[in-house]
């Protein structure tokens, strides 16, 4: 399935930010975009555990409070099989979200690194065609972003995994910046 490359509003600069449901919610992001990366099961924010700037800090999800380490920019470094790959940059740090150590285990926690070229901070951006967002796939690892155990709490880790098809591996944006 071809990914469509339209955001269903367009946002004006200093205009408002958009707050966009999982039915509204683009299934591509658009070349260098910031906006906040919602987790369909649980509603929460995909951010960097207390806004830490630091290599290897972890990433978890908490409630939406649009600070910046909420924040994501989406920047394209390339396609694979028809679909882009993206590094997706930490606003508050600066820094990738990768999967720490470069790991190709299941269950391998993510964090935030120094922007480096390397695959494990290459995320392709796929419509799994749930209507329920999009998935971000590992291109090191070839697993999934997801909630690790589809955990509705604050500070939940995110880590990678095989393919379920649940929720917990789908993904939305919330305020596009």
């Amino acid at each position: 399935m071809r990914l469509s490359r339209v955001l269903p509003a367009t946002v004006a600069a200093g205009a408002a930010c958009l707050l966009l449901t999982p039915a509204q919610a683009t299934a591509v992001t658009p070349n260098a975009v910031t906006a906040q990366i919602i987790n369909a099961n649980s509603g929460k924010c995909l951010e960097v555990y207390h806004s830490s700037t630091s290599n290897a800090a972890t990433v978890d999800q908490w409630s939406c409070n649009g600070t910046a380490t909420q924040n994501w920019h989406f920047v394209r470094v390339g396609t694979s099989q028809g679909f882009p790959v993206d590094e997706v940059i930490n606003n508050h740090s600066g820094k990738c979200l990768e999967v720490y150590h470069s790991s190709t285990s299941t269950g391998a926690r993510v964090d935030q690194y120094a922007c480096n070229g390397t695959a494990t901070q290459h995320w392709m951006y796929h419509d799994p065609g749930t209507g329920i967002g999009f998935h971000l796939i590992n291109m090191n690892s070839g697993l999934i972003l997801e909630v690790a155990h589809s955990s509705t709490a604050n500070g939940a880790a995110v880590d990678q995994y095989l393919i379920n098809y649940t929720k917990t591996q789908n993904w939305y944006h919330g305020q596009v910046l």
